[in-house]
């Protein structure tokens, strides 16, 4: 993000410019039996001098097998700011779901001690590619 060093001006001001951001995030899925789902999850923000590390963990269960729908319900700690909860469902390839961060900082000016409330919608696009077999198989070797 911002790759480009953009410069934002106020009156003028050429000296303000947004340093890049680079995200990383990641994931795993750790079975624990056939229908519950442990997701440790890690995201690791660059940006300029400062840095935003915020480990955490899903518990994802399946409510519904024939449908293939699945409650979350997590946590994640952001350092010395906030405790994230989070809870969710997922259908198939859309995911729907909230989180409250509870600020645990002593920067209280700005939030006067709360924290904020953020809702969600992931839809995952997935087409399915036909497979063509290009190649024809002796049939001697059947």
């Amino acid at each position: 993000m911002h790759l480009n060093n953009p410069v934002v001006t106020y009156y003028a001001n050429t000296s303000s410019k947004i340093d890049k951001k680079v995200s990383n995030y990641f994931s795993l899925q750790y079975p624990l039996n056939t229908s519950i789902i442990l997701l440790p999850e890690l995201l690791w923000n660059f940006q300029g001098k400062y840095r935003e590390f915020i480990p955490g963990v899903q518990v994802s269960y399946l409510i519904n097998n024939l449908d293939e729908i699945y409650g979350r319900v997590g946590a994640y700690y952001r350092n010395k700011d906030a405790l994230i909860l989070r809870m969710g469902l997922d259908y198939q390839y859309t995911s729907i779901g909230m989180s409250y961060d509870i600020n645990i900082s002593k920067f209280v000016a700005a939030t006067n001690s709360r924290g904020g409330f953020e809702m969600y919608v992931i839809h995952i696009l997935k087409t399915k590619k036909n497979y063509l077999n290009k190649k024809k198989t002796c049939p001697v070797f059947l």
